[in-house]
């Protein structure tokens, strides 16, 4: 769900001054929570804009990791994810989770051969 708008922010804002949290929040359809964040976030910047997200996230499997997935498929087509994952922690002594690999292995383009158990 997109953010919403600055000016609906502001409405939501100045109508709450004069009303309580819960009424601002039927009046306006939105949570509770929603009103009392816009409150503090005027508070503490003095204005209601959404704050810029600094978030940069580290991948869990290097450069050299996904280097040694792809030698490790080549040589091992018939590996399951299971496997992968288990021969990655024992190289790297990193535990990664199935959505991690899967989505390694996506990014870089490589198949796996699905094994059901």
């Amino acid at each position: 769900m997109a953010a919403y708008s600055n000016d609906l922010r502001r409405k939501i804002l100045n109508y709450s001054f004069s009303h309580s949290i819960a009424k601002t929040a039927t009046t306006f359809a939105v949570s509770p929570n929603t009103v009392f964040l816009l409150k503090k976030l005027y508070e503490e910047t003095g204005d209601v804009i959404p704050r810029k997200s600094n978030r940069v996230y580290d991948r869990l499997i290097s450069r050299e990791g996904e280097i040694f997935l792809e030698a490790l498929i080549l040589t091992e087509p018939d590996l399951s994810i299971l496997d992968l994952r288990n021969a990655y922690e024992e190289e790297f002594s990193i535990w990664v989770s199935h959505g991690t690999m899967v989505n390694t292995l996506q990014r870089l383009n490589l198949t796996y051969k699905k094994k059901l158990f």
